[in-house]
């Protein structure tokens, strides 16, 4: 059985996309790919965004170029643009639709096995404890 790692909005925890949806890269080399004014003295950069292979279904990526929000309480997360853009590790990403690492939580799929062999409903608690009340009371009388 494969079980795929989630991310969930950081604000409401809502699904939003699996880890197969994400279109990783290699580092570019850095600051040194940047323009002049945009560069520092900081060679070593990680990237601080997650691209996709693909637009998801949520997304409305019908313009040019524009902002992602989270489908449920609307918390900007990222953004688009069909003509590329430079991830913070310096690579060209082409088409850019990125959202922000720190906007989203990640959320390991767990495998939920049952122990117990004689597992016990609560339906079937609730009944078991109105029967041994009803005993109980009767008794009682």
């Amino acid at each position: 059985m494969s079980e795929e790692n989630l991310y969930k909005c950081k604000k409401c925890r809502t699904i939003l996309f699996k880890e197969t949806d994400l279109d990783f890269h290699e580092p570019g080399v850095g600051q040194e790919a940047f323009t002049y004014k945009k560069r520092n003295k900081i060679k070593d950069v990680d990237c601080s965004s997650f691209f996709f292979k693909e637009d998801l279904e949520w997304m409305d990526l019908s313009r040019q170029e524009g902002k992602i929000h989270c489908l449920k309480c609307n918390t900007r997360l990222g953004s688009w643009k069909w003509f590329g853009d430079q991830c913070s590790c310096g690579y060209w990403v082409n088409p850019s639709i990125q959202i922000t690492k720190s906007k989203v939580d990640f959320a390991p799929k767990r495998q939920i096995v049952n122990i117990r062999s004689n597992f016990t409903t609560p339906k079937e608690l609730s009944d078991t404890n109105l029967s041994s009340d009803n005993n109980n009371n009767n008794n009682q009388e």
